[in-house]
């Protein structure tokens, strides 16, 4: 699915400059909570910690509105340079890379500035979900089409997660049968997580798929509600996949229940986990559901390590196939139907 440029090429950046790399948005997810001088032994979860440690990389600068949060950022992981705007950013900072981590509502406009600055980098990174309407998703293709010497690639941490990779085989293997009915639950927003669920449909069943019906869940946070929303399958065109929002206030939940013909494949743990069930019949000539062992899941990078490795890829060697499974244009089909979905409900 990726490409793995693995410590080969990390080698080859000996005779190279590091790429320039730069974060927008000091938050959670661009590293806040992490310190480079304790990385080495945690899961590579965050850009800061995904970008330090790759040696390709160096992370040169890192911009957000509030001085003091970038500079704890900058502190913590080494980095030297902050800015507080993004103009002058923009206007003295030359850059290789740059990602854009900050609030979901600020990245179209961010994305669109990068792309029409004097020194737009090769790659842009932006967490998903890339946008939040239809008129946002217009203006970036249309920014993008303006500076083709960009690429911008969008964080659907999900598309590097091995699990996923092997239940898509399951299903494929033909093994369990026909896919009869889907179930995934959700938590955090339709606009924020729920992009999670419809690509994680794409990934696994492959093909189109078509929204059936949308109507408002559980609340999410502020202007971004949940839905509850059920596809239909173009490869499996007699099942329904139903995805259902659930309560943050009570516990945050991700996983999913695919049911085949012969057998059922469960998803837990923030869907990190793979089991499968399989019909037995019992003494009376009923067929009942038994509870199996967990699929054991192939060690791999991190999601987070794996899309910096695509990255380092790509600009090293200008290979696009390394990124062409995060690249903006793949994403398009699932941020439709996602506002599709929207207008539906209301």
């Amino acid at each position: 699915m990726f490409i793995d440029a693995g410590s080969n090429t990390v080698k080859t950046m000996t005779d190279r400059k590091p790429l320039r790399a730069a974060i927008i948005g000091p938050g959670r997810i661009a590293g806040r909570h992490g310190r480079l001088d304790a990385a080495a032994s945690l899961p590579i979860t965050t850009h800061a910690h995904a970008i330090s440690s790759d040696g390709r990389f160096a992370l040169t600068a890192v911009v957000g509105p509030d001085r003091c949060e970038t500079e704890a950022l900058a502190n913590n992981w080494g980095v030297e340079t902050v800015f507080d705007d993004l103009g002058t950013f923009l206007d003295d900072f030359k850059c290789d890379l740059i990602t854009i981590a900050s609030p979901d509502h600020t990245h179209a406009d961010i994305i669109c500035r990068i792309l029409a600055s004097p020194r737009p980098p090769a790659l842009i990174v932006v967490e998903k979900p890339v946008c939040i309407n239809e008129a946002e998703l217009k203006l970036i293709t249309k920014a993008i089409t303006e500076a083709p010497a960009t690429r911008v690639v969008v964080n659907q941490s999900l598309r590097f997660s091995p699990p996923f990779e092997t239940v898509k085989d399951i299903l494929s293997s033909g093994n369990l049968g026909p896919v009869l009915q889907a179930r995934w639950v959700y938590y955090g927003g339709w606009i924020h997580n729920g992009i999670h669920m419809l690509d994680i449909q794409s990934r696994i069943f492959s093909g189109t798929l078509q929204l059936a019906q949308a109507e408002i869940g559980h609340q999410g946070p502020a202007n971004d509600p949940c839905l509850d929303v059920t596809l239909l399958s173009e490869t499996y065109p007699d099942a329904k996949i139903f995805i259902e929002s659930f309560p943050e206030h009570a516990y945050q939940l991700c996983e999913g229940e695919i049911r085949c013909r012969d057998g059922r494949i469960r998803m837990l743990d923030f869907c990190s986990e793979v089991h499968i069930d399989r019909p037995i019949q019992n003494d009376i000539g009923e067929v009942e559901l038994k509870l199996a062992v967990p699929i054991e899941i192939p060690t791999h990078k991190t999601p987070m390590q794996s899309l910096y490795d695509c990255c380092g890829y790509y600009l090293v060697h200008g290979d696009e196939t390394a990124i062409k499974c995060v690249t903006f244009d793949s994403v398009v089909p699932a941020m439709r139907l996602l506002f599709s979905a929207v207008r539906l409900a209301n």
